[in-house]
């Protein structure tokens, strides 16, 4: 008779929503929960065994095993009978809610049309707003790092960046005077 009051606990206590929600004794409703589940499945068997047990003792006796007044067998029958019932009721709200789910996830919704969506801005450059898109190479030969050598060694000197131009100092000399205007000869 306990385990057919924790059953009915745990089915209330599986039906609300708020089970979720973290407060004072929810962990001691969690571990409730636990153990009544534990019960709960151990029922099936414990009926079994006691149908077959009562229907042993009724041969053995020749006459009906009562409890109350009423039949043991024909109280264990119409348990057996609700609890398919129950568990029936469960697979069919389970199926009507994944069809439910199926339905809204394969159906539009009505505030969001489908195809008329508008380009906001250029993006050929990359940006929303029209600026391009920088992107830095993550390649440490090009970004002057240090790199290692055959032998594992760190090699010390600086790689120079792929658009680097070298210019030796007497070009660099010349470049500097050549900006200066050339006085014109008459």
């Amino acid at each position: 008779m306990s385990a057919c009051e924790e059953e009915s606990w745990l089915e209330d206590y599986n039906r609300d929503e708020n089970r979720y929600n973290a407060s004072r004794g929810a962990h001691l409703n969690l571990k409730r929960a636990e153990k009544a589940r534990i019960l709960v499945n151990k029922i099936p068997a414990l009926v079994d065994t006691l149908v077959a047990k009562t229907r042993a003792w009724e041969e053995d006796h020749g006459e009906s095993f009562t409890y109350d007044g009423v039949p043991l067998l024909a109280m264990l029958d119409e348990y057996a009978m609700l609890r398919h019932d129950r568990e029936e009721e469960k697979r069919r709200m389970r199926d009507q809610k994944k069809f439910q789910e199926q339905l809204s996830t394969d159906l539009p919704s009505p505030g969001r049309q489908l195809g008329t969506k508008k380009v906001v801005g250029p993006r050929a450059n990359g940006g929303a707003n029209g600026t391009p898109s920088r992107r830095l190479s993550l390649n440490a030969h090009q970004n002057g790092a240090r790199s290692t050598n055959k032998e594992g060694k760190r090699d010390t000197r600086p790689v120079a960046p792929v658009n680097y131009v070298a210019i030796s100092k007497e070009d660099a000399a010349s470049h500097i005077s050549g900006t200066e205007p050339i006085p014109a000869s008459p």
